[in-house]
């Protein structure tokens, strides 16, 4: 848990030098994650506060099934987390949830290679494999 911890504050310490919201101006969505996700999330957080559906949305030109955007893109946890954010904040929220799944992916990495190896890591190699895999360039872009 405390490396989940480490990776959340370099994440967002990173962002607040770097100037991306809610530190700054700019934010992680780019390309796709600005015209889509974005809306989404919009989309989304109505949906959870009833006044959108899930199944079915006018949003979609003349009204059509949304089932499979919501459980290809809405369905994880994380996303609940927007209806605490106002829709003018939704950049702030996306690289929040980047930074959240990031610091997940840093706890279980860690968990991994602590399984995995034979006789255990130094700590201090574990945590830097874990922190590496969650701040490797992949997950950056």
């Amino acid at each position: 848990m405390s490396i989940f911890l480490l990776a959340f504050v370099l994440l967002n310490a990173i962002l607040f030098i770097t100037g991306f919201a809610p530190f700054g101006n700019k934010s992680l969505a780019i390309m796709d994650a600005s015209s889509q996700y974005l809306d989404f999330f919009a989309y989304w957080k109505d949906v959870l506060l009833g006044q959108n559906s899930a199944t079915f949305t006018f949003s979609n030109l003349l009204g059509s099934g949304n089932w499979s955007q919501v459980t290809y893109y809405l369905l994880s946890p994380f996303n609940l987390l927007v209806v605490f954010f106002a829709k003018e904040d939704l950049n702030s929220f996306f690289d929040l949830v980047v930074t959240l799944k990031l610091s997940l992916a840093t706890m279980t990495s860690a968990i991994f290679l602590n399984v995995r190896t034979r006789h255990g890591l130094k700590k201090w190699l574990l945590v830097l494999l874990a922190l590496s895999y969650a701040l490797m360039q992949y997950n950056i872009a």
